[in-house]
């Protein structure tokens, strides 16, 4: 048995991927991985990148644990809430940062984080499906990223 560290920071979990690969001896499997994922996680960047609205990164106001998703797009992290619920006066200074986006964790959400914000909010979630495929985690947080900025392009 092996405790995991759960993060998914394309670093930390190259790190931890490896970090595994030499408790269990499938070094060569985790390389074979590393470079898929590295492979898929530059297209889904690069197509991000390309959604930005008006060709310039994004403000984003992240979940502590969904940091890793602007960092998928490109986006600017203009600042964190959470893991608790976000108080007023928290909720002034987000605000006040005019994020384009705010990416809310799919499994702690507490509900719309900068109402009237005009913000746009995007549900991210950090583990995958009963299917276990890491790299849907990655996908599905690149569509739904891609989806809120082409309908804020589109306003």
């Amino acid at each position: 048995m092996a405790e995991v560290d759960l993060d998914n920071d394309p670093e930390k979990l190259s790190a931890e991927v490896a970090r595994l690969a030499g408790l269990f001896g499938t070094e060569d499997i985790a390389a074979q991985w590393k470079k898929g994922f590295d492979a898929e996680y530059a297209k889904l960047n690069k197509d991000l990148r390309a959604a930005w609205p008006g060709s310039r990164s994004p403000a984003v106001v992240s979940h502590v644990f969904t940091t890793w998703a602007a960092e998928l797009a490109g986006a600017t992290t203009a600042d964190m809430y959470g893991p608790e619920a976000v108080t007023p006066g928290r909720l002034s200074e987000l605000s006040a940062m005019k994020p384009a986006l705010v990416l809310d964790n799919a499994h702690m959400s507490t509900g719309t984080v900068l109402p009237d914000s005009g913000a746009t909010q995007v549900k991210i979630a950090n583990y995958p499906s009963d299917d276990l495929d890491l790299l849907s985690v990655y996908r599905d947080a690149a569509a739904e990223l891609k989806k809120a900025m082409e309908e804020i392009r589109s306003r």
